[in-house]
């Protein structure tokens, strides 16, 4: 991908987009936008996720990134790291999971699911709290570990 500054470069620019990603989120939720709150959480967790992605030098253009993240995060990480991050993948692989659903009807042979009907304040609000918790948590990663210089 480029020079350790291109790569700070780009994990600076996905965490900005990441935190925007959030607070959309927030406001979605607040506003009864259930499923959209749900995606915006998914998509801050991907791009924080990509983030330290991007520190390692990859440039990931895939939405589904967890195996990723296991391999070149979770594979040896500081050890008093690991449990954080071990919690940031869980969180990750359940907001996965949502990349679509949210945003289409779903056909199935016995009925049409509706996402505005299908996710309830509830799901948006554990969402947007997985998502605020990976970004914190990744960012302050990156900071440390990676030598982000405060991103």
């Amino acid at each position: 991908m480029g020079s350790e500054e291109s790569h700070l470069k780009l994990a600076k620019l996905l965490l900005k987009k990441a935190k925007s990603d959030l607070e959309s989120g927030k406001v979605l939720q607040l506003n009864g936008l259930y499923a959209n709150a749900v995606f915006m959480a998914q998509q801050c967790a991907e791009k924080a996720a990509k983030a330290v992605l991007a520190m390692k030098g990859l440039d990931v253009r895939e939405h589904i990134i967890s195996g990723y993240f296991a391999s070149e995060v979770l594979s040896f990480p500081p050890e008093q790291w690991e449990e954080k991050l071990r919690e940031v993948f869980r969180s990750l692989i359940f907001l996965e999971e949502h990349t679509i659903k949210p945003r289409y009807p779903m056909v199935t042979p016995a009925r049409i699911w509706d996402p505005e009907v299908g996710y309830d304040a509830a799901a948006g609000e554990d969402a947007v709290k997985k998502a605020e918790k990976i970004l914190l948590t990744l960012k302050a990663y990156i900071n440390e570990v990676l030598k982000g210089s405060q991103t």
